[in-house]
């Protein structure tokens, strides 16, 4: 584990008031990141979910709660501290977050060839030194308005349109894209007998599916 959480006597903390948190400076940015967009112009929400939940900050062996949600547009988690100013946390890859029952955390990627770093739900648990896991990458990309092209069409107003994919990550390597099937988590795996043998034996067509093989090849 990373021992980069040093605090130093001067050290000045940032505290977020009514939450009992107390993080210094180097884990958060003092406002939410501005920008030009007017939210409420635009159809749907740049949010996992618009409301700030129960969420829980673990960085390295400190734990601390506080009110969240996930800015899937910006790919930021941002906190509300009393007085509904909002802060975001900076993004940190030893920081694991939770938020109601569903946990994050940033984790390297490769991306059409490019290595990127971002937030992931975990949808299976990494505890064992070899394991792999599987993560959910949810984006959400912004629509520009357009005007009709006709009178018998009518405008179309600016909209945030989500999608989700898939990654398996073994071990410290960077996650890999799959879909969910045999032949795409064979191609990450490679030639692995108790994958080619369980395969032989279960189907693997939805996230539960996956879910459960992954369970399956973390504990053999």
């Amino acid at each position: 584990m990373k021992n980069i959480y040093l605090i130093l006597a001067f050290t000045f903390i940032y505290s977020v008031h009514g939450q009992g948190l107390n993080l210094p400076t180097d884990y958060i940015r003092n406002s939410a990141q501005g920008n030009n967009i007017k939210w409420e112009k635009v159809e749907g929400s740049p949010y996992h979910y618009d409301e700030f939940k129960d969420g829980r900050l673990q960085i390295n062996d400190s734990v601390y709660d506080a009110r969240m949600r996930y800015n899937i547009y910006r790919d930021e988690i941002e906190l509300k501290e009393e007085g509904n100013r909002i802060i975001n946390l900076l993004k940190r890859d030893y920081i694991k977050i939770a938020i109601g029952n569903e946990n994050l955390s940033i984790h390297r990627y490769v991306s059409v060839d490019k290595l990127k770093q971002g937030y992931f739900l975990e949808l299976t648990n990494n505890s064992v030194g070899n394991s792999i896991l599987l993560l959910k990458k949810l984006k959400i990309t912004l629509v520009e308005a357009s005007e009709a092209t006709s009178t018998y069409k009518k405008d179309t107003p600016p909209r945030f349109v989500r999608k989700y994919d898939y990654y398996l990550k073994l071990s410290e390597k960077p996650a890999r894209l799959i879909k969910l099937n045999k032949r795409s988590i064979l191609s990450v795996l490679k030639d692995d007998n108790k994958v080619r043998l369980y395969f032989s034996k279960n189907k693997v067509k939805n996230e539960i599916d996956v879910i459960n093989f992954i369970k399956f090849y973390n504990s053999n």
